[in-house]
């Protein structure tokens, strides 16, 4: 049903001015800039009238909300939604979903919401459909960049640590226990980036190969790990930033919900799997996967963020 067009156009798109983008090119690569800070970015393409995306955006103030949509009669609504709301961490910009990679930059995008957009339902407008070849061609280039990036954080880490024997010999005698947990610390590094890998090749080379997707019930339960992971991450990172360790046993506790997330998701995935022996093996191992190499991940990086602290401590 073709939407009814709205009275007033321009003067309502010029009273929500202050949260659209004018100029989204402009802003490839810094768009964190917009919230002053390197909080999550997220992206919701075809936001319509941003009832979702209001409600994300509330729910989520550190993170920034960056909504995508075509219609001017819907972006309109959903930016008087934001303004009504008072929400300071959305912000709305009029692009093709093609566009994507000239607006944003590689790995600048945490994660992307695609719900109710266009159907485009004539077959002289199948290409504008996102779920046609051209656009899953843009979602593998997204996935390959995220595996891009992680083997660039481990060769990274890997490289800190074969080249730790310079830092150590410039130590001074007195500096022992400086040394130990410095070697702590880059050991530590490697493993939380080790573990990224058997995560993203393994999702990128399912898509990629045209595998069978996850199930609803198993994307629920990875999206259920993965906010709780964002907010480990959140407070590490606050944490590692300020210097400041008070909250060393917080993350001890946040970690251990979150294992107990992942046990949960685990037995169910078992139960679907004896209630359904015919599903997808391929699907069910990545997922599988996922989730363990999640476990391996925030195990080693609780004992990253206590070896910083002795390092830092040790140096004063």
């Amino acid at each position: 049903m073709r939407m009814r067009k709205k009275k007033n156009l321009d003067v309502r798109f010029a009273a929500c001015a202050d949260v659209m983008v004018f100029e989204p090119k402009q802003l490839r690569g810094k768009w964190r800039a917009l919230f002053g800070n390197d909080n999550p970015l997220h992206l919701e393409i075809g936001c319509g009238k941003g009832r979702f995306t209001v409600e994300t955006a509330a729910a989520e103030p550190d993170v920034l909300l960056i909504a995508v949509e075509k219609a001017p009669d819907a972006m309109v609504v959903a930016m008087e939604r934001s303004a009504s709301a008072c929400l300071r961490n959305v912000f709305f910009i009029d692009i093709d979903a093609n566009q994507r990679p000239e607006i944003f930059d590689q790995g600048e995008v945490d994660r992307i919401y695609v719900n109710f957009c266009d159907p485009w339902p004539p077959k002289r407008q199948a290409k504008r459909r996102l779920t046609h070849g051209n656009f899953l061609k843009l979602y593998r280039k997204v996935l390959k960049e995220i595996v891009q990036s992680s083997d660039k954080l481990f060769e990274e880490a890997r490289d800190r640590k074969y080249g730790i024997m310079p830092t150590l010999r410039r130590l001074q005698h007195c500096d022992i226990d400086t040394g130990h947990f410095y070697v702590q610390v880059v050991d530590y590094l490697l493993e939380v980036t080790k573990a990224l890998i058997p995560i993203t090749r393994p999702a990128y080379e399912h898509i990629n190969n045209n595998h069978e997707g996850l199930t609803k019930e198993q994307i629920v339960d990875l999206m259920r790990v993965n906010d709780q992971v964002e907010a480990i991450f959140d407070k590490i990172n606050d944490m590692l930033r300020t210097k400041d360790f008070s909250d060393l046993d917080m993350v001890l506790e946040m970690r251990d919900k979150l294992f107990d997330t992942i046990v949960e998701a685990i037995k169910s995935q078992l139960r679907r799997i004896h209630s359904n022996p015919s599903g997808s093996t391929r699907a069910g191992v990545l997922y599988l996967t996922i989730l363990n190499e999640t476990k391996t991940m925030m195990l080693q990086s609780r004992n990253l963020l206590k070896s910083q602290q002795y390092f830092l401590e040790a140096k004063k």
